[in-house]
């Protein structure tokens, strides 16, 4: 089963309502490896912001299951505005499963403005079409 993930990030700082602090980073990701174990996933597509995806992306990496990560534009940008901006330390992890991913041939990088909505619609849709 290929899992397509469109994953809420970390809450910003002071953020109300509160959907995902980052308390619950450790519970969440327990329940992402539990159940991508339940669902027997054989591969995972999403792109690679801190919260749901990148948790997502290191369930996957623990169980071996492929990681197909597409991000809107340039992955620096993409970092900036998708992974540190936002509490926790996430920046290694984002940084190790690009470049796991850019190994394997399953890292797109596509050619968007930065931060339009355009890009992370496209985004989403080659995600949907990678998958």
């Amino acid at each position: 089963m290929i899992v397509v993930v469109a994953g809420r990030r970390i809450d910003a700082p002071g953020a109300q309502p509160s959907r995902f602090p980052l308390t619950r980073r450790e519970i969440t990701y327990k329940r992402i490896l539990a159940q991508l174990r339940a669902m027997g996933a054989t591969a995972v597509v999403c792109s690679a912001a801190c919260g749901a995806d990148l948790l997502t992306l290191t369930a996957a990496r623990e169980l071996g299951i492929p990681r197909h990560i597409i991000l809107p534009y340039h992955e620096d940008w993409f970092l900036e505005d998708s992974v540190t901006d936002r509490p926790g330390d996430w920046e290694a992890l984002y940084r190790s499963l690009l470049a796991e991913a850019r190994e394997a041939g399953d890292l797109v990088v596509m050619e968007f403005a930065r931060g339009s909505d355009d890009a992370f619609r496209a985004a989403n849709e080659r995600i949907l079409s990678e998958a």
